[in-house]
């Protein structure tokens, strides 16, 4: 009997240049502990009682989707501007508030009251094709010197909000699991990872190949 399980998809941006699946436990409670970011995710998800740390999804074909666990907690959303300096031959990341873009501002304690599964990579144009089927007029979208190119281990990018929506629903109905876009506090969540931080290169693939873009 398949555990029952919802899903969420996170989106880069209000249109989509890239995105990931995430995807709640299959642990049901209602007093999740929160993550103080000393303990392992391996230690917390015992704590939880959650089975799974790394997680898998079959997309049918041959063609799978790595997931990893991304713990409840507590963080400081927005208003961070980065600064990188290296001290004493090392490179670290100095945050400064108030110097972050105005929709960020002012910055706020959220608490992420639930863990949830999220995509280890984005999307793939495999991916994406095994649940939405060969679609030709894609095709154009794709200019190596504009940086996009075409590959199954790239990811699938330059969508709307409305397609991203639509492999949403498809992906629901082949998976029986509910799948959405994530609100924007869940993707600034995972983007930080344990350091609290926006992950340098997250969502931005270096050469187009697909890189992680949560904490593992």
């Amino acid at each position: 009997m398949k555990k029952a399980m919802s899903l969420l998809v996170l989106s880069a941006a209000a249109l989509a240049a890239a995105f990931v699946v995430a995807a709640e436990p299959a642990t049901a409670r209602a007093d999740w502990p929160l993550w103080d970011g000393k303990e392992s995710v391996a230690d917390y998800a015992k704590r939880a009682g959650i089975k799974d740390v790394p997680m898998e999804l079959d997309l049918g074909s041959g063609v799978s989707m790595k997931l990893t666990l991304i713990p409840a907690a507590k963080f400081i959303m927005g208003d961070l501007d980065e600064k990188r300096e290296t001290i004493e031959g090392i490179e670290v990341a100095i945050q400064q508030a108030g110097k972050g873009p105005y929709w960020s501002r002012p910055d706020r304690e959220v608490t992420i009251s639930q863990p949830f599964y999220m995509g280890a990579y984005e999307v793939t144009q495999e991916q994406y094709e095994q649940i939405m089927g060969p679609d030709p007029g894609r095709e154009g979208r794709y200019d190596e010197k504009k940086g996009y190119t075409r590959g199954k281990t790239y990811p699938e990018g330059l969508l709307s909000w409305k397609e991203a929506a639509e492999f949403c629903e498809k992906l629901s109905v082949k998976t029986g699991m509910k799948v959405w876009l994530p609100t924007e506090a869940q993707w600034e969540y995972a983007a930080r990872g344990g350091a609290g931080r926006i992950v340098p290169g997250a969502m931005t693939p270096p050469n187009g190949e697909n890189t992680p873009t949560a904490p593992c």
